[in-house]
């Protein structure tokens, strides 16, 4: 099999997931991406865009821009932090931790969906396969 027919592959299964989880969270204020985020920020309560950024493995900028809308959908929170004035802590508001959790959920029904047909060993068969080519493309960066 051509390498080009395995990558079509995988393009497929992540445009599939990708239009699945934006089925999934159009009624909501939530972008595509933003999960991983509000997920971060409701876990360190009180962290920073820059821990965001390297936490998430992003570049500063995205995370500035994915802070301000969810801000703006009143998701997040930002607080002056009390020492220095120039930093501006995030918090996850009440309807940022309910979003979150309804958003897992149904990303979590989602991989079951995805991953139903497969059995545990072929599962774990997957996942090695898929941390092969990770390494593989990591190791060129």
């Amino acid at each position: 099999m051509e390498y080009k027919e395995i990558g079509k592959r995988l393009m497929k299964i992540t445009k599939l997931r990708k239009d699945m989880i934006w089925k999934l969270t159009s009624d909501d204020s939530m972008h595509f991406g933003q999960l991983p985020i509000l997920e971060f920020i409701k876990e360190h309560d009180g962290c920073i865009q820059s821990e965001i950024a390297i936490g998430r493995g992003v570049t500063a900028p995205t995370i500035a821009a994915s802070c301000k809308r969810l801000e703006q959908s009143g998701l997040i929170s930002r607080c002056a932090d009390e020492n220095d004035r120039r930093i501006n802590r995030l918090y996850a508001t009440e309807r940022g931790r309910l979003l979150s959790q309804k958003c897992r959920e149904a990303f979590d029904e989602m991989d079951r969906r995805c991953f139903s047909s497969l059995s545990e060993e072929e599962l774990h068969t997957l996942v090695g396969l898929l941390d092969k080519i990770i390494s593989g493309i990591e190791v060129e960066k």
